[in-house]
C-alpha cells in the first residue's frame, strides 16, 4: 500500500513538473503590419507601407512595427526581445553601425499600415496623420515640435511623449549589413501592447545623417520581417497539468 501511494505522488510529482516547465515557453510574435514615417518637408504627407525597406533616421524616419500578440494575453512576460534584420546603411554611418542614443518606445495611436511607397495620401498613416479614418497622432500637442505647418504629429504619439511608454534607455546597439540585430526590451514595454492600450513598437534614433535601413515584412517574402521574441509563463494549460488535477483530487477522494 505504501509503495502504491508512493508511486502515485511520485507520478503527481513529476507530472506537475513537466506542467510548469511546459507552461514557461517561448513566443514568436510575427509582424503583421510595418511602415516609416517622415517629418521632412517632401515627405511629411506620405505612406511608406509598401516599402521593402524601412529607414530609421532621426525625425525624417521613424519606424513601426505591428505584432500579432494573441498568444501572450493572460500570461506573464518575463523577457522580451525585438529582432529586426538590417538592409542597409549608408549616408554617414558604416556597417558596423554602433548606436549609444537609440531609442525604442510604443506607439499611442492606432495606425493604418497603408500601401505607399512614399506615395502622398491622406487614408493611410504619414508622419502628420495615422489615418484620416482614425482621428490625429494626439488629442494635442504634447512635444512642441510642429514641422510643415501642423503641431500634431507622429512624434506626439512616440518615445514617452503623450501616453507613449518609452523603453528603459538602451545603452549600445549594433547593427551591420545583411544581419539580424536582437534588442532586449524591458517586459513592461510588451505588457502595454497586450492590454491594448499600445499600438506597435517604434524605432528611433536621433541622427539624421545616418540611413539605417531595416526590412519591412514586403522584403524577401517576408523572410526578413521584424519578430517580437517573449518568454512568458501562464499561456496556456496543458494537458498533463489538467492531469496531474485529476490524479490529486483522486488522491483526495481515496484518501491516499
Amino acid at each position: 500500500m505504501k509503495m502504491g501511494i508512493r508511486m502515485v505522488i511520485s507520478v503527481i510529482l513529476c507530472l506537475f513538473i513537466s506542467c510548469v516547465a511546459a507552461n514557461a515557453q517561448n513566443i514568436e510574435c510575427p509582424c503583421i503590419a510595418d511602415t516609416m514615417f517622415s517629418g521632412h518637408s517632401s515627405e511629411h504627407n506620405t505612406n511608406c507601407g509598401a516599402r521593402t525597406n524601412l529607414r530609421v533616421k532621426g525625425w525624417q524616419g521613424i519606424v513601426v512595427f505591428r505584432f500579432d500578440i494573441a498568444k501572450l494575453e493572460g500570461g506573464k512576460i518575463d523577457s522580451a526581445i525585438l529582432k529586426v534584420y538590417c538592409s542597409a546603411i549608408t549616408g554617414t554611418g558604416k556597417s558596423p553601425l554602433t548606436l549609444i542614443d537609440m531609442k525604442i518606445s510604443t506607439i499611442a495611436h492606432d495606425w493604418i499600415e497603408g500601401d505607399g511607397d512614399y506615395t502622398p495620401t491622406d487614408k493611410f498613416s504619414t508622419y502628420d496623420s495615422p489615418g484620416a479614418d482614425i482621428g490625429k497622432w494626439a488629442d494635442k500637442d504634447h512635444d512642441g515640435n510642429g514641422r510643415n505647418g501642423i503641431q500634431i504629429n507622429v512624434e506626439d504619439a512616440i518615445n514617452g511623449v503623450g501616453d507613449s511608454v518609452l523603453n528603459p534607455e538602451i545603452l549600445e546597439v549594433t547593427f551591420a549589413v545583411s544581419e539580424w540585430t536582437e534588442i532586449p526590451l524591458d517586459p513592461e514595454t510588451v505588457k502595454a501592447l497586450v492590454d491594448g492600450s499600445q499600438y506597435g513598437i517604434a524605432v528611433w534614433q536621433p541622427d539624421i545623417g545616418i540611413n539605417l535601413d531595416l526590412a519591412s515584412r514586403e522584403a524577401n517574402g517576408g523572410q526578413n520581417a521584424a519578430l517580437l521574441l517573449i518568454h512568458a509563463r501562464g499561456l496556456a494549460v496543458d494537458r498533463r497539468c489538467k492531469l496531474a488535477t485529476e490524479w490529486g483530487g483522486m488522491k483526495g477522494n481515496k484518501g491516499l
